[in-house]
Parts: structure tokens; C-alpha cells; sequence
């Protein structure tokens, strides 16, 4: 999905990621990884490998 076609899905992806504008963004059930490098957080909360 590209986000900067669809403001409502950019928000989502931000929010998910705590703000940060990476991808891929995938979202499995409460599990959100980020990154090719696989940063990985429960939905809603913080990357685990030096996000911020």
C-alpha cells in the first residue's frame, strides 16, 4: 500500500511505528515489525532494537 496516496494509512503506519517514517511496516495480529532488518514491537508499543 502506498501511504502518501492515503493520509488515514500514513497516520496508521506512524503510529505503529512510533513515528517513524520506515518500511516495510508489517503488521501481523499485535506483532509490527519494521525495517528489512526485523525491529520488532507488540502493536502500540516501543521497537525493541533501538527505536525510538
Amino acid at each position: 500500500m502506498n501511504v502518501d496516496e492515503d493520509p488515514e494509512k500514513l497516520k496508521e503506519m506512524l503510529a505503529l511505528t512510533g513515528g517513524r517514517q520506515q518500511v516495510p511496516v508489517i503488521v501481523e495480529g499485535e506483532k509490527v515489525t519494521v525495517g528489512f532488518v526485523g525491529e520488532v514491537s507488540l502493536r502500540g508499543g516501543i521497537p525493541l532494537f533501538g527505536g525510538t
